[in-house]
């Protein structure tokens, strides 16, 4: 399976890259204020290490892709089930962005 975990985030943050890429699909960008991972052009991750938060999102996009994608940066007791079509993170219902400390 592709994709970036939070350890390739941080990594990036800490070298003199600004960019690393995966193919065409999956983009890690360093920022001023951190990384951002970008997934068909759309953001679902953004790791900002002053404050040592990660902000998720589906970006709208409620797939397959997307929800692999942001269980592979997420703790355990932080990742996205699908139960009957409905996405939950932990016991609570998905609402389609989540910011943790990490």
């Amino acid at each position: 399976m592709a994709g970036f975990t939070l350890s390739d985030m941080k990594k990036l943050q800490r070298s003199k890259k600004r960019v690393r890429k995966q193919g065409l699909r999956d983009v890690l960008t360093k920022t001023k204020k951190g990384v951002r991972y970008d997934v068909w052009g759309n953001t679902i991750a953004i790791y900002k290490p002053k404050t040592k938060k990660l902000t998720v999102s589906d970006a709208g996009w409620a797939t397959k892709l997307t929800k692999d994608r942001l269980n592979k940066l997420l703790p355990p007791k932080h990742t996205i089930r699908q139960r009957k079509f409905r996405w939950y993170s932990g016991k609570r219902i998905w609402k389609g962005k989540k910011t943790i400390k990490v």
